[in-house]
This record gives C-alpha cells, sequence and structure tokens, in this order.
C-alpha cells in the first residue's frame, strides 16, 4: 500500500481535472485490454473491443506493458487533455512532427 501524507498547503494547491484526459484514458483501456484475468465488470466490454484494435497497436506493447510504469513520453500533459492535443504531444515528444499518428 502506498501512502501520501498531504499537508494543508499540499491540498491547497491540489486541482481536480473537470474531464479524464484521452491519453490516460487510452493507455489505462490498453492495460486492461492486455491482462489475462476475465472481469464481471470488465468482461464484455474487453469482449466487444479486442477484435476492434488495430494490430499496430502491438508496437506499444513494449512501452506499455499490462501492468506497471509506462513511459511518461506516451501520456503528455496538455491543456485540453483532448485526444488530438494529446497525440500532437505524443508526435513532439518523438520528435515527429509530420508522423501520420
Amino acid at each position: 500500500m502506498l501512502r501520501i501524507h498531504f499537508t494543508g498547503a499540499d491540498l491547497a494547491r491540489t486541482r481536480i481535472s473537470r474531464e479524464p484526459d484521452a491519453m490516460w484514458e487510452l493507455m489505462l483501456s490498453l492495460h486492461r485490454l492486455r491482462r489475462r484475468e476475465q472481469s464481471m465488470i470488465y468482461g464484455e466490454w474487453k469482449r466487444q473491443t479486442l477484435h476492434r484494435v488495430p494490430s499496430l497497436t502491438r508496437r506499444l506493447t513494449s512501452l506499455a506493458p499490462s501492468r506497471g510504469y509506462s513511459v511518461d513520453f506516451l501520456t503528455p500533459h496538455t491543456e485540453s487533455g483532448s485526444l488530438e492535443a494529446g497525440m500532437e504531444g505524443l508526435r513532439r515528444a518523438a520528435g515527429c512532427v509530420t508522423c501520420w499518428w
């Protein structure tokens, strides 16, 4: 178990996002899809989604293991948290301004 202790000053600086961040949602979804165990909560979603995941996604598996740490540049911080902004941040991090992805 990880415990994080906040002071009053820490809490005063804490901000909560108004909406989910698209790149984090994608990363966490990829983690969930790759896990082997079946789940009552995610089982149906997983069955419906797995066959629709492009084969190109397999390139991410070495950078985004099914559990634990993934490289930070896959979830770039953006102002809006939108998919478009996240993909642009990923392109910049990869040094690939004209990439198709």
